[in-house]
C-alpha cells in the first residue's frame, strides 16, 4: 500500500476513546487492588511469583510462575487465602480462587 496510513470515517472526538477504555481502565484498577489484597497474605516472596490474572464470576484467578508454589498454593492454602482476601476486600467477596501455572509473573 502506498501513501501514510489510513482513518477511515470522520475524526472522532478524544471523549469517545475515553468512553471506549474507561470500562478497561476500571477493570485494571480493579484488579490492582486484588493484586494488593494477594500480596500482603501471600509476603513478598512468593508474591514476586504470583500475577492476579483475571475476575470473572466471582472466581480470582492467579497464575503462578514456579511449579513447587503453584502445589503449595493450590493444595494447601487456597481456602485460607481465599477467606484472607475476602476479609481484606470486604465487602468485595470471591466464591473461589483458582490458581494455574503461568510465565507472566517474576521469577
Amino acid at each position: 500500500m502506498m501513501g501514510g496510513p489510513r482513518y477511515p470515517g470522520r475524526p472522532r472526538p478524544v471523549s469517545e476513546l475515553l468512553e471506549r477504555l474507561m470500562p478497561e481502565l476500571k477493570e485494571m484498577a480493579a484488579l490492582s487492588r486484588w493484586q494488593e489484597a494477594l500480596d500482603a497474605e501471600l509476603g513478598a516472596a512468593r508474591a514476586e511469583r504470583c500475577k492476579v490474572a483475571g475476575l470473572r464470576a466471582g472466581r480470582l484467578v492467579v497464575e503462578v510462575a514456579s511449579a513447587p508454589l503453584f502445589a503449595e498454593l493450590s493444595g494447601f492454602e487456597r481456602e485460607r487465602l481465599r477467606l484472607a482476601i475476602n476479609e481484606r476486600m470486604k465487602p468485595r467477596q470471591i466464591a473461589k480462587l483458582v490458581f494455574r501455572m503461568g510465565g507472566t509473573a517474576v521469577a
